[in-house]
């Protein structure tokens, strides 16, 4: 995918900030994220979105973008002189991909899918289940 040179810019100073402030292992199962934007100029709400997942799973915030599940809250406002992003990121331990509440929940240890029940996974060998 062609990137235009301020997004490649962009990518830069904020993969080195969340370097900075994330020191942990990549988390692993559903996610869910807040985000707030803050823009120099106004713009679409869905601007910039697959590059923010796409540079937390190579900073290794979590291991794949496809964890992300839900985005609770996604707010953009103008802010001329302090431009930035603000996540939050949840992980979704009492929730199944699927939004039901309380339910067991199982992961493939090969390919990480998440399922309700061993019966409901496409995954080759099913019989490698955590």
């Amino acid at each position: 995918m062609f990137k235009k040179r301020p997004v490649k810019n962009w990518e830069f100073v904020a993969g080195w900030e969340v370097k900075r402030q994330w020191r942990g292992k990549p988390l692993e199962g559903p996610v869910s994220l807040e985000i707030h934007w803050y823009y120099k100029n106004d713009r679409d709400i869905d601007a910039g979105l697959k590059v923010l997942l796409d540079l937390f799973e190579k900073q290794s915030v979590y291991l794949n973008d496809g964890q992300v599940r839900r985005i609770t809250n996604m707010t953009i406002e103008e802010d001329k002189k302090n431009p930035r992003v603000e996540v939050e990121i949840e992980i979704m331990d009492d929730m199944h991909d699927d939004g039901v509440i309380g339910l067991p929940k199982l992961q493939c240890s090969i390919c990480g899918g998440w399922f309700l029940q061993p019966v409901d996974h496409d995954c080759k060998k099913k019989n490698e289940i955590k």
